[in-house]
This record gives structure tokens, C-alpha cells and sequence, in this order.
């Protein structure tokens, strides 16, 4: 973030997606705990449907949960696909 001044109490702070530069990101932790006695199976079978997403999207998981960072406008889609 950039600070520029403009006399001495007057501050503009400038984001870089609103310089042009970087795009905007979103993310979303999602954890999944199916109520079954095969929850592996289940879970993996659920992230599958991240599989059209995973060329643009950083999708990671772990013991825990599922994390999915990108730009909202397909973050969203892929939210609503798992």
C-alpha cells in the first residue's frame, strides 16, 4: 500500500488493484466433517469437484480443511461446485 501526502493532514491511500496493478483476491477455508463411518471416502470424493478449478485456483488441503484462494469471480463458482 502507498501512502502519497498532500499537505499535512490531508492522506490518500492508494491499493494496488485500484493502481491497475495487481488483481483482487478472495479465499475461503472450508472444512468438511461428513457424519459416516467412511469420511475418507466422502471427502475425497467431494474435492473432486474442485478438479476443473485446480489450473486457477491455489487450492490446498490439509489434516483439517480445505483451503481455496483466487479472484472472486471464480472462487465463488468453484465454492458452489464442491
Amino acid at each position: 500500500m502507498k501512502v502519497h501526502a498532500f499537505g499535512p493532514s490531508k492522506l490518500i491511500w492508494v491499493m494496488p488493484a485500484e493502481q491497475g496493478g495487481l488483481p483482487m483476491f478472495s479465499g475461503a477455508q472450508v472444512p468438511r466433517y461428513p457424519m459416516t463411518d467412511k469420511f475418507v471416502d466422502v471427502i475425497v470424493a467431494s474435492l473432486g469437484a474442485l478438479d476443473p478449478w485446480r489450473g486457477r485456483l491455489r487450492i490446498e488441503t490439509d489434516d483439517i480443511s480445505t483451503l481455496i484462494v483466487g479472484p472472486p469471480e471464480m472462487l465463488l463458482p468453484a465454492l458452489h461446485d464442491l
